[in-house]
């Protein structure tokens, strides 16, 4: 690390701060009650989805959250083991390579469910 030299960074703002165990208790309600909700309002339920692919910070969280959904970790996708946390590139990467490896194909109803900075949250469900 080399920081940049300047009393305007002295306090450390620079860096990312975060509060670890808020962000477990927002995003393990956050995740099933965003799934839950968009299926809701697009007249789907949980046995229509044939993945969910969530956003991709914890893989702790994700298994939490489906098993707050009712749902095997099977009905989703992961690639946390190979970039770790990627932002907010994780879901679009983590769609990209659930098709590439024919896990959901054109017809399947996806949901992704992503939460982040400043505690917002948010999800969408489509047929792929």
């Amino acid at each position: 690390r080399k920081p940049i030299p300047s009393p305007e960074f002295e306090d450390g703002d620079q860096y990312f701060h975060m509060d670890g165990p808020a962000v477990w208790d927002f995003a393990t309600e956050a995740f099933p009650q965003a799934v839950t909700a968009v299926l809701e309002r697009t007249g789907h339920s949980l046995d229509d989805v044939s993945m969910i692919i969530p956003h991709q910070a914890n893989i702790n969280i994700i298994k939490t959250g489906m098993e707050k959904l009712g749902l095997p970790m099977e009905k989703t996708f992961t690639n946390l083991h190979k970039y770790g946390n990627t932002a907010g590139a994780s879901v679009p990467i983590a769609m990209r390579e659930a098709i590439d490896e024919g896990l959901i194909s054109q017809g399947d109803l996806v949901v992704t469910v992503a939460f982040g900075g400043g505690l917002a949250w948010g999800a969408n469900a489509f047929i792929l």
